[in-house]
């Protein structure tokens, strides 16, 4: 069964602190980690590495170009990256200056969090950024929804890459990925739809509620 478009809904959603609503029956997970803004996690550097780098041709497992496979942990940390030393790192060198991914490049911010990540010793760690709450109730395309799609989604789709022949490289691309009900059914991964992330980890829960709220108040540039 094809999803209703969300993109037309406006009407308010309610704080999905407890449960998910519509995208899955599962509670949200609010225990674990919280997280410290002075940490890099890697769950927060693979998205980066899975968007920009293991794609077809380049870094997957089919692909290696170059002897580099930047697919999972045991693969980033195998070859080209020195725990504790970005700039002895090959690989963060490439993308330092412009010349990984091939074509464009990375946002300073994601070079930061890589950078940051390395020099604090490239650990296999992670946190929960939905520790003790999932707020659902304000969440805005500045400061959540774009930063979450650039880190998770834009690598691949993007006006140089285009995968699937879209792009998400601005609100307006984004907004229009709403209709129909698309971009929803591939991120929640429903039937009959391509699952996105296609090399990387599923949204969380809480991801999907934040995004879910944000589209059935309209979608806005907010």
């Amino acid at each position: 069964m094809v999803p209703p478009d969300n993109s037309g809904i406006t009407t308010t959603p309610t704080d999905t602190t407890k449960i998910v609503k519509d995208s899955t029956t599962k509670q949200i997970d609010l225990t674990g980690t919280p997280c410290n803004a002075d940490t890099a996690y890697f769950t927060d550097v693979l998205p980066l590495f899975v968007s920009n780098c293991a794609l077809s041709g380049c870094h997957n497992s089919t692909s290696k170009r170059s002897g580099y496979q930047l697919d999972s942990y045991a693969n980033i940390i195998r070859v080209g990256l020195k725990a504790g030393s970005s700039s002895g790192s090959a690989v963060y060198n490439s993308m330092a200056n412009g010349s990984m991914p091939q074509g464009r490049s990375m946002l300073i911010t994601q070079n930061v969090v890589i950078k940051k990540w390395i020099d604090q010793g490239a650990k296999n760690n992670s946190c929960n950024p939905s520790y003790g709450t999932c707020d659902t109730t304000s969440v805005k395309f500045s400061v959540y929804i774009a930063p979450l799609i650039q880190n998770q989604c834009q690598g691949c789709h993007n006006q140089v890459s285009l995968q699937g022949g879209i792009s998400l490289s601005n609100y307006t691309e984004i907004k229009n990925s709403l209709k129909g009900g698309r971009f929803w059914g591939s991120i929640a991964q429903l039937n009959g739809y391509v699952s996105m992330p296609q090399s990387g980890a599923k949204f969380s829960s809480c991801q999907l509620n934040k995004i879910d709220a944000w589209i059935k108040r309209g979608g806005l540039n907010n």
